[in-house]
């Protein structure tokens, strides 16, 4: 358990005319303001969906994003950006900023527990992360391959 210090309430300010989430939003899962579908929202599915598959329209905006997505949090106005985590617990570890491709993709079941131990990742489960993990990694390769191609047909 980790003490917070509670900020000041919301003011009540409202958007306004911003729609900086919405548009934002790479599945469209904001469709107006304060309406969220979250059938359609990355990180309410990788994180929050019951079945280990993905839902297959969803699948093409999994990369980069192994778990959550949270685009709309980073947009918005109102939240603000840390350089670094203020507090220790919520540091990203070492070793995690390490890993490339292959080492997630073979990540064993032992290492999930050890690595993210004291964190929410691990609620999700070994086989959920990796089914994310493996279609992230699928749809990198398919938009790889598509810019390669595209390239390709630009330069004939």
């Amino acid at each position: 358990t980790v003490e917070l210090q509670s900020d000041s309430p919301f003011s009540g300010v409202d958007c306004g005319s911003c729609n900086k989430c919405i548009n934002a939003c790479p599945t469209n899962a904001l469709k107006q303001p304060y309406l969220l579908d979250a059938n359609r929202c990355l990180s309410y599915q990788s994180i929050e969906r019951k079945q280990i598959k993905w839902d297959k329209s969803l699948e093409p905006f999994v990369y980069p994003f192994m778990y959550g997505c949270d685009i709309c949090q980073q947009v918005c106005p109102f939240n603000t950006v840390e350089s670094n985590a203020l507090i220790p617990e919520f540091t990203i570890k070492n070793e995690l900023l390490s890993y490339n491709d292959t080492d997630w993709e073979q990540l064993t079941e032992e290492d999930f527990q050890r690595i993210f131990s004291d964190s929410a990742v691990k609620r999700i489960g070994y086989l959920k992360f990796m089914e994310n993990v493996k279609v992230a990694k699928q749809m990198k390769i398919k938009k790889e391959t598509t810019t390669y191609k595209n390239q390709t047909l630009e330069e004939k």
